[in-house]
Order: C-alpha cells, then sequence, then structure tokens
C-alpha cells in the first residue's frame, strides 16, 4: 500500500514542479526589456498570441475535458 502512496505522490510532486515551480524558476533569468526612459531609445514589444491547442466540449470525457481546459485557459 505504501508503494501506490508514494507513486501518488511523487506524481503530484512532479506536476506541481512542472507546472508552477519550473515556471517560477525560470522566469528569474529572463533578461529585463530596457525602458525609453533608461535611454534604451523607443522599444518595440511584439505580444505573440497563438492558441496552439483549441480546446472544445465535443467527444472529450467529462472530468478530463474540464482539466484540459482550465489547464489550457491558465496561460
Amino acid at each position: 500500500m505504501f508503494g501506490k502512496k508514494a507513486a501518488v505522490g511523487v506524481a503530484i510532486l512532479v506536476v506541481i514542479y512542472i507546472e508552477v515551480i519550473s515556471y517560477v524558476l525560470n522566469s528569474r533569468h529572463w533578461p529585463p526589456l530596457p525602458r525609453e526612459d533608461e535611454g534604451g531609445g523607443e522599444t518595440l514589444r511584439v505580444l505573440f498570441v497563438a492558441d496552439p491547442q483549441i480546446q472544445g466540449e465535443n467527444n472529450e470525457l467529462p472530468f478530463f475535458g474540464l482539466f484540459t481546459r482550465w489547464d489550457a485557459d491558465r496561460y
């Protein structure tokens, strides 16, 4: 019984690391954008918006579809 609990615990920790902790840790290493008032001149900022996975409600299992839409909408 302990083996199943340990496996579930490890799986939960892996998901938390992949979905939350790795993003927080890696975002600290992103280079800052220069500001116009700091002598950086005009800064071109581009917002790239894409939806690589279109989520829908057809042909999905009830709970799994709810989870995939929630996960995709967070980003």
